[in-house]
């Protein structure tokens, strides 16, 4: 479903002059933060994902256990994205639709939540696993997806930084609205398959993008050299390669 949004919007946006601006995550073989530098990873076809993590380890992207709202928050913009309403708000069949691609997102060996495969945990949206842990979300940014950084100058391996702006666990979310979905703290699971082919996961769907909240612990940090910064007031860019002409 078609969901209009004003891309003029800017959800979320910290205080004028706070030093954020806004930056693409560049895919594989434009980044130097890739590993090796400007090379498609040889697993691809993959999750095109990169650890975001504290100022002198990167890599270490420590997880956030999802309580209820974060969980309810997470599909809802599902939701919206792909009905263009909260999940309160859907059809028995929609819903029931959103509930079973959630459980999905967040299940074992998935990027997102990764764990064993025979370790369940507590589903709010769906209501199962009372009793059980909840699910641990990595702090990740994919590649091709916009966020808001800051310069944030060379750790002790003489790497410039830059800080990623991120939900931070325990603060109230926003209420879902088709805005939120250009949050900056909203991003995009993009899968690799080689050489300037990016495209969306298929959880909601063939050719439909995957939402996620990028929710962290503290202000976590990615290499200067692995993101594009370009202006606030310039259309967004696809998440995708090649580009698409819409947004997001």
């Amino acid at each position: 479903m078609d969901v209009t949004i004003s891309l003029n919007v800017q959800v979320g946006e910290p205080t004028v002059g706070s030093g954020w601006l806004r930056a693409q995550v560049l895919p594989d073989w434009l980044s130097g933060a890739a590993d090796p530098p400007f090379t498609v990873r040889e697993v691809a076809p993959d999750p095109q994902v990169n650890r975001i993590g504290v100022f002198n380890d990167h890599k270490s992207h420590n997880k956030v256990t999802l309580n209820r709202e974060q969980q309810v928050f997470w599909a809802d913009l599902m939701a919206m994205h792909k009905f263009g309403k909260v999940l309160s708000k859907c059809s028995k069949e929609e819903a029931d639709y959103i509930r079973n691609r959630f459980s999905a997102i967040i299940g074992p060996s998935v990027f997102l939540t990764n764990r064993p495969p025979t370790e369940d945990v507590r589903d709010y949206v769906n209501g199962t696993g009372q009793g059980l842990s909840e699910p641990a979300l990595a702090a990740l940014i994919c590649g091709g997806c916009t966020v808001w950084v800051k310069p944030a100058g060379k750790n002790d391996r003489g790497v410039e930084m830059v800080e990623v702006y991120s939900f931070l666990d325990g603060e109230p979310l926003p209420s879902v609205t088709p805005e939120t979905l250009l949050d900056p703290r909203v991003l995009w699971a993009t899968a690799i398959f080689g050489y300037e082919s990016v495209r969306p996961f298929s959880t909601l769907g063939e050719g439909v993008g995957v939402p996620y909240p990028l929710i962290t612990k503290e202000r976590y940090y990615y290499p200067a050299s692995g993101v594009q910064v370009y202006s606030m007031d310039a259309p967004f860019r696809s998440q995708y390669y090649p580009p698409r002409s819409t947004y997001p």
